[in-house]
């Protein structure tokens, strides 16, 4: 389930900067330069929705634009982010969103240049565009999308003598089939916030989203004028969910599924049919062969496939007005919408689908089933706002645990889908601590989340991933969505442990940052974060001594409270750390934990330094 890269000297710790080495010079001073001094290039910042994706593509970007010097950021796909950098002055040059939530990006718009008139936005087919217009002008363009769909595994349908089914009805006699054999015919990791969104989603394409009635909501919900869910397709969409639920097919006890659990069930041949996206593989080891199946409708004509870019590109409205930059920032933009880069973003896929006019990209044999519908272009885009996410796995939870009505899934969905909570002054920030990781690998802004989450939580020792550090901290009033955009919303844990076990947990930590689970383009963890205590290791990341704040050595014996973030112990579930057992869930996350805190002390204590290496 997972490979590890062990490279030579494999953090590269005091020299070098974990996965974001290669990609980021990840400088947020609002003070920058237009121009590299070192070379007098100017200078575009590009903020990416990670850190680590697709380097062979920005490897091509930067060799296309050879007199640009690119700066890669990152906006850990939360326009919250940019939109907050936007207001203290620190504007990327140019946006890539992997998540497009359309309030979001209404708001970000008045940041963003109108890319209507460039040359490039003639190569997009118009309907494609639509979703990432507004008030008549078009402020992102989209990169090619990923289908994420039904697979189907073919060695249990060969196996099994069961036709991969065409319509919904097939569908639910296959699953009914594959159970007889002992076979569970469907599960995905709905522990995931976006998967509801899939299910929901897709299963209403066929039967609302793609029609006449179903596109005009769509318009109105993109440009922000819906206020309420239309009543006639959600209602379409529940009586399919139903249905699934009715035929054993989504039950109560799948809701809880996560991906490890799942991906193992599909590789061990116990697991029939699952939710995938095409922009990673399937099965990177080849052992297995998957068909991508559409999301069904009545009939095999009524299916149609469910997409999203796998990141949309904004440009800034100052960058474009920059007489200095300008050029060179459209010069990037249109590398970046190029059919070759939109072919290197293909590879290592089992295919995605461009949205120009003359970009007919490969896709593997696992989609020849969906292929004619790619090629008839019946598929839509994934539409959201910012609570869609949380909105879905309500209402699909009210559906599938509660029985809800038509009446109630259609309340649950207003409710939650169109709601805005009140932005309220928080406290007033005297420090300013960036989110780049140093020569040490220390985050300041990591620091400071640390050190509220270990006082709040009345640990010794507080942990978190430093990507849960997700912007800057600047000297400045804070309000709700200010903290949003520089905290995750990240489960917290404790446990009381050794101190040998916490200097394990630490060791595994580090070893993390470089651990891939199959198909992921990021690791488990860019690196931890720590509050309490100073680590030192060695250059190479191994940790030679662990240091309370009062400076006396932590006893290997000794028990230590120690609390840790979601994505710390998320990786230890992943890797199946026995130290998981340990930890239990807190009734707080981290951004409640640190809006507590920041209230409480009406101030944000100073970064600290909690990695030191020889």
């Amino acid at each position: 389930m997972r490979r590890t890269c062990k490279k030579a000297m494999a953090l590269l710790i005091a020299s070098q900067l974990c996965i974001m080495f290669a990609f980021s010079s990840c400088s947020t001073s609002n003070d920058a330069s237009s121009f590299d001094t070192s070379s007098s290039k100017p200078v575009v910042k590009v903020s990416m929705y990670n850190n680590s994706s697709y380097p062979q593509w920005r490897t091509y970007i930067e060799k296309q634009c050879p007199d640009v010097y690119i700066e890669w950021d990152n906006n850990f796909n939360n326009t919250a982010k940019v939109i907050y950098q936007a207001e203290h002055n620190d504007m990327p040059d140019i946006v890539a969103i992997r998540r497009f939530e359309s309030d979001s990006s209404i708001k970000l718009d008045k940041y963003l240049a109108d890319l209507s008139d460039l040359d490039i936005t003639d190569t997009f087919k118009p309907k494609y565009l639509t979703p990432y217009r507004y008030n008549g002008k078009q402020y992102w363009l989209p990169e090619p999308g990923a289908v994420d769909s039904i697979i189907a595994s073919e060695d249990l349908f060969n196996q099994y003598k069961i036709d991969m089914p065409v319509d919904l009805d097939s569908f639910i006699s296959a699953c009914k089939e594959l159970r007889s054999h002992g076979i569970t015919p469907f599960n995905a990791d709905f522990a995931m916030p976006w998967t509801a969104t899939t299910i929901l989603e897709g299963f209403g394409c066929p039967e609302f989203y793609s029609s006449l009635d179903g596109r005009n909501w769509i318009s109105s919900f993109i440009s922000g004028k819906a206020t309420s869910v239309n009543a006639n397709g959600t209602a379409a969409t529940a009586a399919v969910i139903r249905r699934l639920k009715d035929n054993g097919i989504i039950t109560p006890d799948l809701l809880n599924s996560n991906v490890t659990d799942v991906e193992n069930a599909l590789a061990n041949g116990t697991l029939a049919m699952t939710r995938k996206s095409s922009d990673a593989q399937y099965d990177t080891n080849k052992l297995h062969k998957y068909t991508a199946l559409p999301f069904f409708g009545k009939t095999a004509s009524d299916s149609c496939l469910f997409t999203y870019p796998v990141f949309c590109l904004g440009m800034s409205k100052e960058a474009a007005q920059d007489s200095s930059k300008s050029s060179a920032v459209k010069e990037v933009l249109n590398a970046m919408l190029s059919a070759d880069s939109q072919k290197i973003l293909n590879q290592n896929t089992e295919g995605l689908i461009s949205y120009c006019k003359d970009v007919d990209l490969p896709v593997s044999s696992s989609l020849d089933q969906i292929k004619p519908l790619i090629e008839q272009n019946r598929y839509t885009i994934r539409f959201l706002n910012s609570n869609t996410f949380s909105a879905s796995t309500a209402a699909l939870a009210a559906l599938i645990n509660d029985d809800a009505d038509d009446k109630e899934y259609i309340s649950i969905l207003n409710r939650e889908l169109f709601k805005s909570p009140a932005d309220t002054l928080v406290a007033t920030s005297s420090i300013s601590a960036g989110n780049s990781l140093d020569s040490d690998m220390v985050s300041p802004s990591a620091s400071v989340i640390c050190t509220i989450l270990k006082n709040q939580t009345k640990s010794d020792i507080s942990v978190i991933d430093s990507d849960e550090a997700t912007a800057p901290i600047y000297a400045a009033k804070y309000y709700t969505s200010d903290i949003s955009a520089i905290v995750a919303p990240s489960a917290v844990y404790t446990a009381s442990l050794t101190g040998t076990q916490i200097k394990d947990l630490l060791q595994a930590c580090v070893v993390y940052s470089t651990t891939f689970l199959n198909g992921c383009i990021e690791p488990i963890i860019a690196y931890p974060a720590l509050g309490g205590i100073t680590v030192t290791m060695t250059k190479a990341g191994k940790i030679t001594e662990i240091a309370e704040s009062d400076g006396q050595a932590l006893k290997g014996n000794s028990k230590y409270s120690i609390a840790v973030s979601g994505n710390i112990f998320n990786a230890l579930t992943a890797e199946k750390n026995p130290l998981a057992d340990s930890f239990a869930i807190s009734s707080k996350n981290l951004q409640q934990y640190f809006t507590d805190g920041f209230v409480a002390a009406d101030r944000l204590p100073k970064p600290s330094v909690y990695f030191k290496t020889n």
